[in-house]
């Protein structure tokens, strides 16, 4: 299939975030767009000659979670890569649970291999469904953001090379290829609020307001990631993780820029994203509260 290799090369080429020569690791779950994310990588890896290792974590959360474990060590030796695995003591408790061991199992996995750049397989799919969740959830504009093409994750750099390519393109080069995805049933169970999203919410409003849905709430978030780092960027310059908190200089600057300081603040020195109310102070139905004046408070310390 020429189209998706040419799409990935291209992407490859233009934004020149996985260098050639770079030790890889390769998060895979063994659905559809991680074993499309591997076989791009297995397309192009002769001309830009990565070393790729690939990972899988095991959060015991489904039956067949060592079935499928066992599936991705077969399928990563047919392919001729090292294989990690990583399983859970016991299941996390929930998705952010869950998420935390996760990206901090990979961080551990490519320190231990000295894979410099950590891959995930979200698609652009993905992306349109955690910025929905996030905007019914009522988040900040630093929320609204969503999925990033790459950050840093510790020392490493995570990054997501499928948020260009849909859910369905993923589901053809498979299909064209008969690779052998695993299957997990859980994806169709409504109970959950993302497969609700996904198989009720979105095919509707794609149908029936815009059949370019992806795309275009794709360039919102690219435009709120754009705006949230410039945000964070003058927030920055006011306050700092070990300094005191100056009410008296926040209370100065504008609104938006006193709320993002606020929930810094309160996130670094809680462990927990605030909510609206309490950076804001008040009750959904009261008005909002300005900063604590310097005769009030004249410093929160760091």
């Amino acid at each position: 299939m020429k189209g998706p290799r040419a799409k990935f090369g291209r992407w490859l080429r233009q934004s020149q975030r996985l260098p050639g020569k770079a030790r890889l690791l390769l998060a895979l779950s063994g659905g559809q767009d991680s074993l499309s994310l591997a076989q791009l990588l297995r397309w192009h890896q002769p001309r830009w000659q990565w070393a790729i290792v690939w990972a899988h974590c095991n959060h015991r959360w489904r039956p067949d979670a060592d079935a499928c474990a066992d599936h991705l060590a077969r399928l990563a030796t047919q392919w001729g890569y090292p294989f990690m695995l990583e399983a859970a003591d016991r299941p996390p408790g929930n998705e952010a649970a869950a998420r935390k061991w996760r990206y901090d199992t990979l961080l551990a996995m490519a320190q231990a291999q000295d894979c410099s750049h950590i891959l995930t397989a979200h698609t652009r799919s993905d992306r349109v469904e955690t910025f929905l969740l996030q905007l019914l959830r009522g988040a900040s504009p630093g929320g609204l953001r969503a999925i990033v093409p790459q950050r840093p994750l510790g020392d490493r750099w995570l990054i997501r090379p499928l948020l260009d390519f849909s859910r369905q393109e993923t589901a053809a080069l498979c299909r064209q290829h008969r690779l052998p995805v695993w299957v997990d049933p859980t994806n169709q169970h409504l109970a959950h609020r993302r497969n609700r999203l996904r198989h009720r919410v979105i095919p509707y409003l794609r149908q029936h307001f815009n059949p370019q849905l992806e795309t275009r709430i794709g360039q919102t978030a690219d435009l709120w990631h754009d705006d949230n780092t410039y945000l964070n960027a003058l927030a920055a310059k006011l306050w700092q993780p070990g300094q005191p908190l100056h009410c008296a200089d926040l209370q100065t600057q504008p609104q938006p820029l006193q709320r993002r300081v606020l929930r810094n603040f309160l996130q670094t020195h809680t462990g927990r994203s605030p909510t609206c109310q309490h950076i804001l102070g008040r009750s959904p139905s009261s008005t909002p509260r300005p900063v604590p004046a310097a005769n009030t408070s004249p410093a929160v310390p760091g």
